[in-house]
């Protein structure tokens, strides 16, 4: 019964598992740091809204929702069937992919539908989606590529609880209920979430042998920041107090390296089908102009959208007090 109530504990003992494997393959000297620190992990559970995760630095905790956790884990599980109908689709060599209304792709949006619904309020997994331990397509990569991504997620919020534990008092006042942030505050913040994104990618890519496990670690961190995106009801992606989100994005682009050109394609795959989907979610035209929408390749595409979301980004900033330039 507890399970069908809350389907994401099947992966409970495997995100402990992975969480603690990438941490003991750490440098000495980042261990010691975690050590130092006594952190400890905080599952919460509870009727309300999807939160992210979060670093407690009074308590060291990293704190994690289980409502937060499947929807993640129904991302990764459109994202694993979308890339599969995607690669089939374009082996056709038709210029446009349009994906058939299947059993199974109804399946994926019925699921990854809820999942975003989480964001806005609670509900029980419905009888009708498919959960993490079901026997459906695309279950077993979507586990795999959930751990990775909650990995990330966790490591950035373990970068805040090493690296930021001495900044506990500037948090607590810039938290305060009548404290107005200046944008030196801002800026401050938003360095340190730029470190926390750095340090979860370095933490992680050390741990890596070779470039199939890069490769791994690169689609849950896009998988991760995807999921940022999506529980956006429009194309506001600016961070606010955090870097916008496609800068997240491109950081992961250019911090990870792969030398096989499999790999190398396939994460700029992920990363142009999840912009596509993030278009399509918020009703966004795409017409490049001058452009006839065929290109030679994924990163080509990505150029074209990244290029939109930063003409979006400007329209809002007219209304927006702190106009941050790119870096």
């Amino acid at each position: 019964m507890e399970e069908q109530l809350r389907p994401i504990h099947y992966l409970d003992h495997n995100v402990k598992e992975a969480f603690e494997h990438f941490a003991s393959q750490l440098s000495q000297v980042r261990r010691a740091g975690i050590s130092k620190a006594t952190i400890g992990i905080e599952l919460t559970e509870d009727e309300e809204p999807a939160r992210t995760p979060v670093a407690d630095l009074n308590s060291n905790l990293i704190k994690l929702n289980v409502n937060h956790l499947s929807y993640v884990w129904t991302c990764c599980y459109f994202f694993t069937g979308m890339q599969d109908l995607y690669y089939k689709a374009a082996m056709q060599d038709k210029p446009v992919v349009i994906l058939e209304q299947t059993p199974v792709v109804n399946k994926m949006n019925h699921t990854f539908y809820w999942g975003r619904s989480l964001n806005s309020f609670h509900s029980e997994w419905p009888s009708n989606t498919v959960y993490p331990s079901s026997n459906e397509p695309y279950v077993e990569g979507a586990n795999t590529i959930f751990l990775y991504a909650v990995c990330y997620l966790m490591f950035h919020e373990l970068g805040h609880l090493v690296l930021h534990r001495d900044l506990t008092q500037f948090i607590q006042r810039v938290k305060g209920r009548y404290y107005e942030k200046t944008i030196d505050d801002v800026r401050r913040i938003r360095n340190m979430e730029r470190q926390a994104d750095s340090y979860a990618l370095d933490c992680m890519l050390s741990t890596a042998s070779d470039d199939r496990q890069r490769y791994m670690i690169a689609i849950g961190a896009i998988v991760g920041i995807f999921t940022m995106f999506y529980s956006l009801q429009n194309t506001d992606i600016r961070g606010g107090t955090h870097p916008d989100l496609d800068d997240r994005l491109k950081l992961v682009m250019k911090s990870i390296k792969l030398t096989e050109e499999y790999h190398s394609i396939h994460m700029q795959a992920t990363s142009s089908i999840g912009l596509q989907t993030f278009l399509k979610l918020t009703e966004t035209e795409f017409r490049p102009e001058g452009k006839n929408l065929s290109y030679a390749d994924f990163k080509e595409l990505e150029k074209d959208i990244f290029d939109l979301l930063s003409d979006t980004k400007a329209k809002y900033n007219q209304r927006w007090p702190f106009n941050f330039k790119p870096e």
